[in-house]
């Protein structure tokens, strides 16, 4: 792009037509690119069913001019040229379809892996109302852009079925094995709120973790999300995890002060459950606000959950023995989706230790990594 057009591009959030500008510039690229000699079916390779669908999952665009980073769903504003001799919709080269785009400025590998997310169908995590800084421990929430890459949080990898997910029922003594090596998640709970248990600590992600132990998600699905063709729109403008205190994901802290949702930032050695750690129920049943900060398993109504967490140890080969606990029945028959690897749980009721490679495959998993690694906006920019 002429610098000199372009001396500071911003786009105002929640603004998409002051963008519409751009479309053609994606528009250009993508031409431009297969004109070159480009075959773009070559990257249509993992559709729902694992094989070609007759999409590309996403286009990466990295500018040489200053600029925040957007993640934008073409196909769903183009009004022109498709690049086959149609209007309207997906671009279409050598037979593939292109839906959406994802844009870092100057060269900022580090926003694109906050953007690449988008790509994959994931929502902002991180806080708009600048109440709290918003999810820690994902690389869609309170991230810094730097080096030290988080992980996707534990409902991310759940939704994207990249994790090898234990259901609990009763009582369980349980290891769970680090996550970036073994992608467990522990779920306690069905429907639309339930907690997610996962072991995470230093790694080729996770740098800035200096103490292994157990991070602890509360989902409560019934925050703002829709599944209506288009709503992702207004998530950009009402964020899902805006409100400190009632967000779509909250990393329960073990300490119990409620650091981050008074706007301070995430402490491994403090907020991650280790030694002992423990999580019971609110016996008050009265819902977590500002005004009743106490750390608790209960729902987000104040009623009980049946979720406990106890006895946690840290083992040497960086697996950590715990305890949970969750409700004596009616917690086996849930299914993510239809089929494919990750509807289902790996394990329900009585617990085998089953040391796996991530729902699709370890060489997968690995392959997501890279990706990620080489492939987020500035914070004020993100779209």
């Amino acid at each position: 792009l002429p610098a000199d057009r372009f001396p500071k591009c911003v786009v105002a959030r929640g603004d998409i037509n002051s963008f519409s500008a751009g479309m053609d510039m994606i528009r250009d690229v993508v031409k431009r690119t297969r004109d070159t000699g480009l075959d773009f079916a070559q990257f249509d390779v993992n559709g729902r069913k694992g094989t070609s669908d007759g999409y590309i999952d996403g286009i990466m665009l990295l500018t040489n001019v200053d600029f925040g980073g957007i993640a934008f769903p073409f196909a769903y504003f183009n009004r022109d040229d498709n690049l086959n001799g149609g209007t309207g919709g997906p671009l279409v080269v050598n037979g593939i379809k292109i839906g959406h785009v994802a844009i870092a400025g100057d060269g900022d590998q580090f926003v694109m892996v906050h953007e690449f997310g988008h790509l994959l169908g994931l929502t902002d995590l991180y806080s708009q109302s600048n109440a709290y800084d918003g999810l820690y421990l994902s690389q869609m929430g309170a991230w810094y852009y730097d080096e030290k890459i988080p992980l996707p949080d534990a409902e991310t990898r759940f939704r994207l079925r990249w994790s090898n997910w234990h259901q609990i029922q009763g009582r369980q003594r349980v290891k769970i094995y680090p996550v970036e090596t073994s992608g467990e998640i522990f779920k306690i709970g069905t429907g639309d709120e339930y907690f997610l248990v996962e072991n995470r600590g230093a790694g080729e992600f996770d740098k800035f973790i200096s103490q292994r132990g157990l991070a602890v998600f509360h989902v409560n699905r019934k925050i703002k999300l829709k599944g209506d063709e288009g709503e992702f729109v207004s998530r950009i403008i009402d964020g899902v995890n805006d409100d400190p205190w009632k967000p779509y994901i909250t990393l329960l802290q073990a300490d119990g002060k409620f650091d981050i949702e008074r706007g301070k930032s995430f402490v491994d050695t403090e907020d991650l459950f280790g030694e002992g750690s423990q999580l019971k129920a609110d016996d008050s049943m009265e819902v977590i606000s500002k005004t009743h900060q106490v750390l608790s398993s209960n729902f987000s109504t104040g009623l009980p959950s049946g979720f406990a967490l106890n006895d946690a140890h840290l083992q040497s080969d960086g697996s950590i023995e715990v305890t949970l606990d969750a409700p004596e029945s009616g917690q086996c028959g849930e299914q993510l989706c239809a089929e494919g690897d990750g509807c289902q749980a790996v394990s329900c009721g009585p617990y085998v230790e089953k040391k796996t490679g991530c729902a699709t495959t370890p060489s997968t998993l690995g392959l997501t990594a890279v990706a990620l690694l080489a492939l987020a906006c500035f914070r004020r920019l993100r779209v």
